[in-house]
Formats: C-alpha cells, structure tokens, sequence
C-alpha cells in the first residue's frame, strides 16, 4: 500500500511539473514573441507534453520501487522509446508553429525575396534532421548497432546518388537559382521555347505559368544550363 502510494505521488509530482513548467513557457513566449502562432502551439502539444511528464513519472518508478525490479529492464528499453517519439513530434510541431512562424514573419519584413524561398527548405531538412535523429536513438534502444546503420546507408546512399545524378544536379541548381536570384517569383521568362510568369522555385524544378496559364514544370539542371530571357514584372 505504501509502495502504490509513493509511485502514485510521484507521477502527480511528475505531471505537476510538466502543467507548471508548461505555463512557465507559455507565459515567457507571450511576453517575448507576442504571436497568436505561439499560443496555438502550445495549445495543441499541451496533452502530449503531459504525457511526456506522465512517461517521465512512470519510468522513475520503476527506477525507485523495488517491486518492479524485475520489469526494470524492459521499462529501461521502451520507455525512452515512447519518450523520444514524443520528443520528436513536440519538436516539429514547436518548430513548425512557434520558430518557422517567427522566421516568416522576419522574412516579409525583408525587401529580398531569397528568405522567403529558402525558408521551405530550411523547414524540411529540420524534419529530415528531427527524423533521423530519433530513428537513430530508437534503433540504438533497441541494440542496434547505429554506426553499422549508418555505414551502410552510406553506401546505399552513394549508389542512389550515382543512380539519381539528375535530381541531385537539380537540387544544387535550385539552390543557386535562389542564391544567385538568376530570375525570382512574379518575374516572366523565357526558356527553352517557354515564355510566362515564374510562379515557383522549388529544389527540384521551376514551375512556369503560361499566357494561357497552363503550368510548365523546368528540371533546375535545365535551368542552369539554358539561356534564360527575364522580362521583371513586379
């Protein structure tokens, strides 16, 4: 009885923390950033920050009663599983909510428009990074060995490299077609026979909308390779 007690006082201890140290947060980001975008996101990761707070509590336990000693183990692997899954999703979705918002808003405050553009693929290597890393600390919980993994997708990788040289010409082409801005969204061009207004430049491609507002998609290794005729109409 006295045991049932002590782990029940330490999960509400453990979750009091988590509502507390929630609120804490919530109040610094009002005062600081003052963005409707940042009460939003707390308000819709509170349940799963509780519920890391939860785990956290649960996984103490079994730490600091005796009687689950032997389920120790098998907490000690799982566990932290469900905890980085959560850790992972409240990271995107504080980044995504709070930080992207952040950024976007500097960003139409800037006259360029190369912020603006790369924005989107800062947005997505966070999600690759965020995804990887938890992966990784899965895999490692579970006794695999990482660096094996590691190595091999290297190699895997160096052989989808070889195999997809085009898409890779085109990802670096779209990156010095925003650096360089060779031509920016709302400019007309013409290229290769294709004349319209630039309507998006993604890593991949160009998409160009035509007089009679079809939509053309251009490879950006096309792109780079191609004179490029810019008629600025902003």
């Amino acid at each position: 009885m006295h045991d049932a007690l002590t782990a029940a006082l330490i999960v509400l201890l453990s979750v009091l923390i988590g509502i507390a140290s929630l609120g804490l947060i919530r109040m610094s980001l009002t005062r600081v950033i003052k963005s409707k975008g940042a009460d939003k996101t707390i308000r819709r990761i509170k349940l799963k920050y509780y519920l890391l707070f939860l785990l956290l509590g649960v996984y103490a336990v079994f730490y600091l009663s005796p009687a689950l000693a032997e389920w120790r183990a098998l907490a000690d692997t799982y566990m932290p599983i469900f905890m980085i899954i959560l850790l992972a999703y409240l990271s995107v979705r504080v980044f995504d909510g709070i930080v992207y918002s952040v950024l976007e808003e500097l960003a139409r405050k800037t006259e360029t428009e190369v912020d603006d553009m790369l924005l989107p693929i800062l947005r997505n290597a966070v999600y690759i990074l965020l995804s990887v890393v938890a992966i990784a600390l899965i895999l490692s919980k579970l006794g695999y060995d990482v660096s094996v993994i590691v190595a091999a997708l290297g190699v895997a990788g160096l052989g989808f490299s070889l195999a997809s040289q085009s898409i890779i010409e085109s990802f670096f082409g779209g990156m010095l077609l925003i650096v360089d801005k060779t031509f920016l969204i709302g400019d007309k061009i013409k290229v290769k026979g294709y004349e319209g207004k630039v309507v998006e430049i993604s890593l991949r491609s160009t998409r160009i909308q035509l007089d009679d507002k079809s939509i053309v998609s251009i490879p950006n290794s096309i792109m780079l390779k191609e004179a490029v005729l810019r008629r600025k109409e902003r």
